[in-house]
C-alpha cells in the first residue's frame, strides 16, 4: 500500500484483488497498468491463484 500512502494512487483505483482475477469474475483490460501488491512470497500467490482458478480454493 505505499503507492497509496505515497499519493501515487487512490482505494478507488483498486479494481479487484487476486481471486477475483484468477476465478475471472472481473474484466480485466487489454490495454493500461497493472499493479499487483504480494502479500508473501511469489511462488505462494502463484500456488493460491492456481487452486483458486481450479476451483479448490
Amino acid at each position: 500500500m505505499c503507492a497509496i500512502t505515497a499519493g501515487l494512487m487512490t482505494p478507488d483505483d483498486i479494481a479487484a484483488d487476486l481471486t477475483e482475477i484468477a476465478r475471472r469474475s472481473v474484466d480485466v483490460p487489454a490495454t493500461g497498468s497493472r499493479v499487483f501488491k504480494s502479500m508473501g512470497m511469489a511462488w505462494e500467490d502463484a500456488v493460491v491463484s492456481a487452486r483458486i482458478a481450479e476451483g479448490v480454493a
